[in-house]
């Protein structure tokens, strides 16, 4: 069972994802959609197993999802596998790196031009969950992000959160690091970090955690 905010997903799934999270739906439910379609028995990971599927096995999906917008989103995820698998990319979203020559901006631009559905908030969402990955999106904190980080009473520039993190680093490492090295582990932890904050946020968790604090 794949956890969004657990697994490590490639980086076509995160794109995915942006896509997703960034159309007009609550958080909760936008979870629950990513769950369903790349999960069993969808597993729709990759635009050849979006391909191979079809329309109707997408629509499937997320209708077994409950989501809203099922048709244009199913729209989005088809044009999506295309769009990935018919370039110079060959289905391997790092390749578009190479002639973007790890200009973030470069690559934006290319993805917004390319993927119907993903703006900025999209984009947004895709570099903060990628970042790990991909070093020279790192680090990024988005503004909404920021801002519940504020909210809690945390560093909201990332220079700020890569110091907590290094100064903490010792409690947070309970994990082997899968094979990372360790730089990568700590930017993977950051991303876990400021997606837990975006995430209470999103679901309106931030007063809850605040009052949870103060009772310590």
């Amino acid at each position: 069972m794949i956890a969004y905010s657990s697994h490590l997903l490639s980086p076509f799934e995160e794109l995915l994802c942006a896509v997703v999270l960034s159309r007009p739906i609550s958080h909760c439910l936008g979870l629950r959609t990513i769950r369903t379609i790349l999960n069993k028995p969808y597993a729709l990971r990759d635009p050849l197993a979006i391909k191979t599927a079809g329309p109707k096995k997408v629509l499937e999906a997320l209708e077994a999802a409950h989501t809203q917008h099922k048709g244009k989103t199913a729209d989005e995820i088809a044009l999506l596998a295309e769009v990935v698998s018919n370039n110079d990319w060959h289905n391997d979203l790092s390749k578009l790196r190479a002639p973007s020559k790890n200009n973030v901006e470069s690559e934006r631009d290319v993805l917004r031009r390319s993927t119907k559905g993903l703006g900025k908030t999209g984009l947004d969402i895709f570099y903060r969950r990628v970042q790990w990955q991909w070093d020279e999106a790192s680090p990024f904190v988005d503004a909404r992000t920021q801002a519940a980080m504020e909210r809690l009473g945390l560093p909201k520039r990332a220079e700020e959160i890569e110091k907590l993190i290094e100064s903490r680093w010792n409690d947070l490492n309970s994990e082997d690091g899968g094979g990372h090295d360790l730089e990568t582990q700590k930017r993977r932890a950051f991303v876990v970090l400021i997606e837990g904050v975006i995430g209470a946020d999103l679901e309106k968790y931030i007063d809850q955690v605040l009052d949870e604090a103060s009772k310590l």
